[in-house]
């Protein structure tokens, strides 16, 4: 056999190579760059990664809080029956100033306005909030301490606690009145708040009043449901944004819908009283 039988390049092949070239090469290959240096720091989008994300949008959302629903009420007139007593005081008021009224013209003229506005009015000459004063403590000895609330007022305060709705008094009476009233009746205690005409630049018939109610409670308009006898405060809580419910305690329903009464009840046992509470279905605190 010759020398050349045995050739260089199948002497390469067979000789197995040393641990040292092996880790030459591993080192190599491993330093060469990708091709795209994006594609490395793009996360791999695998099956399993779809259907998490897929899932993921199925989870629950957490609904918003509900608004809370509020029942505003005025009062003279509306939470308690008062008009033959104010029209009594503002007769002897009048008749010893030699004017004579009768319940008719106090209906007509002077029920739902602020004292002020009355006696500054009807006799310009002398103190109006004098008059205003006097007036207010002659009906407080007529009320007592103790009267009857309009029908159905006490559970339907209730049913308002159960539901979490806010409870707000709107009134153009002074302080001293609405305190009086509150307490013979014993409703004080489940009001949030109270709004007087003294604490209004602006009285009923404005919407002052009423707006302001909503500001403090931190309610809607549009979740509101208000109660009024009067022509003014009808106008009041109507003019800023309420659905208003008419008491027929001193006017028809014929007028009270002509001030923007949505619909009027004879007292809160009235059927008709649910269609006003529709409004607040659902609203809670």
């Amino acid at each position: 056999m010759s020398a050349s039988c045995c050739c260089p390049t199948n002497l390469r092949r067979s000789s197995p190579r040393s641990p040292r070239t092996r880790r030459r090469i591993r080192s190599s290959s491993s330093s060469r760059p990708t091709s795209s240096p994006s594609a490395a720091s793009r996360p791999v989008r695998t099956g399993r990664t779809r259907t998490a994300e897929r899932d993921c949008g199925r989870l629950p959302v957490a609904d918003p809080a509900p608004t809370p629903g509020a029942l505003l009420f005025d009062l003279d007139g509306t939470m308690l029956e008062t008009d033959p007593m104010h029209a009594a005081v503002f007769a002897e008021l009048f008749a010893e100033r030699g004017q004579k009224i009768d319940e008719a013209y106090y209906m007509a003229n002077i029920h739902g306005r602020l004292n002020r506005e009355i006696f500054g009015d009807f006799f310009p000459g002398e103190d109006a909030a004098a008059l205003a004063d006097e007036k207010e403590a002659r009906f407080r000895e007529r009320l007592g301490t103790e009267a009857a609330p309009m029908a159905g007022l006490p559970a339907l305060i209730e049913r308002a606690q159960a539901a979490g709705w806010k409870l707000a008094v709107v009134t153009n009476a002074p302080g001293p009145n609405a305190e009086a009233m509150l307490s013979a009746i014993g409703q004080r205690q489940h009001f949030d708040t109270i709004v007087l005409g003294d604490d209004c630049p602006r009285g009923k018939p404005d919407p002052y009043p009423y707006a302001e109610a909503m500001r403090r409670l931190g309610v809607p308009a549009e979740h509101c449901v208000a109660f009024e006898d009067s022509r003014a405060g009808v106008a009041s809580a109507a003019g800023a944004g309420a659905l208003v419910a008419g008491v027929r305690s001193a006017l028809d329903d014929a007028a009270l819908k002509a001030a923007g009464a949505a619909v009027t009840i004879a007292d809160f046992e009235d059927p008709a009283l649910e269609f006003a509470l529709d409004r607040l279905n659902g609203a809670t605190a």
